[in-house]
């Protein structure tokens, strides 16, 4: 006659129906400001989760994407980043301790300039060089001579890669050029990495004290006026919803209680054809370096890319 499970059995599978349950809820919330630079990742937990393969992205990126994500953990702020596994996009090993820059460093000395050589990132791995600030190929050298395109250069936060191109392009085209080296047009879901973003850029001595640099982040509200999303990128395919309505003196209000960085009055959706956000660096007459503004998606502007 068959045995009964034994207690001990059933206990063990409600725990891990438990745990799947969280991890799925967790998935599809707002991320919680506790990882700086990796949406909607826990800090240490870039190997494990990214590196199953991403999906594509909004620009039709491929999901290597997600497979190079995999192949290391990022270090931010000192907490850690872990090595997964690499190829194939196969899954990480679980995060452990690392030592990663703070973000109040800024981007990595001379990235994207002469290729100084330097300590291998968390990130690095076999593959091919990007213009992202970080050792790719793990020869020593950062982003060096040939790997930007014009007027783009790379440098990392946090161990985590970044793209600012001063050549200004229209959304549609900024979304292929990061697609084209398996980025996305950046999030930014904490107010640290709102601000080290705009150190970073300024450093790169691209201001204009007579005018306004407003560079483009990966939110809009094109597919659902008022619903303002962070668009879909290789870790998260669906995006997620930040804000709702317009300014905040209008009755918008941060969904789930996600960060936003408006303007005052912002979004307004003035002339009814704003629905492409942007970043002031430099800041302006009417908002602060760091804010956010919305501006038509068909303006040519600025962009700055993010590793997913």
């Amino acid at each position: 006659m068959p045995r009964a499970p034994s207690r001990a059995i059933e206990g063990r599978a409600e725990r891990s129906l438990l745990a799947l349950g969280i991890g799925l809820c967790l998935a599809c919330s707002p991320p919680d400001g506790t990882s700086l630079f990796l949406p909607l990742l826990p800090a240490g937990g870039a190997g494990a989760s990214a590196g199953a393969g991403g999906a594509p992205g909004s620009s039709g990126a491929a999901g290597a994407a997600g497979a190079r994500a995999g192949a290391g953990g990022v270090s931010q702020s000192g907490a850690g980043g872990s090595a997964g596994a690499s190829g194939g996009g196969g899954a990480g090993v679980a995060g452990s301790a690392g030592v990663g820059p703070d973000a109040s460093e800024g981007p990595a000395a001379d990235a994207g300039s002469d290729g100084d050589a330097g300590a291998s990132p968390p990130g690095c791995s076999s593959s091919s060089e990007l213009c992202n600030g970080l050792d790719d190929d793990c020869d020593g050298l950062v982003d060096p001579p040939g790997t930007c395109a014009e007027q783009c250069r790379g440098f990392a936060l946090g161990g985590r890669g970044y793209m600012f191109c001063e050549s200004a392009v229209e959304r549609a085209v900024a979304l292929q050029r990061c697609a084209a080296v398996q980025m996305n047009l950046t999030w930014l879901e904490t107010p640290e990495e709102n601000a080290a973003l705009v150190q970073a850029i300024a450093g790169l001595g691209v201001l204009d004290e007579d005018d306004e640099l407003l560079v483009q982040i990966g939110a809009s509200d094109a597919g659902d006026e008022e619903a303002w999303v962070w668009v879909a990128n290789a870790v998260s395919p669906a995006g997620f919803q930040f804000w709702e309505g317009d300014g905040a003196d209008d009755g918008g209000e941060p969904v789930n209680g996600a960060y936003q960085e408006w303007a005052d009055g912002e979004p307004n959706d003035d002339n009814d054809g704003e629905d492409c956000a942007v970043l002031s660096v430099s800041g302006s007459d009417n908002r602060d370096p760091g804010q956010w503004d919305d501006r038509s998606c068909d303006v040519d502007t600025p962009f700055v890319c993010e590793a997913p």
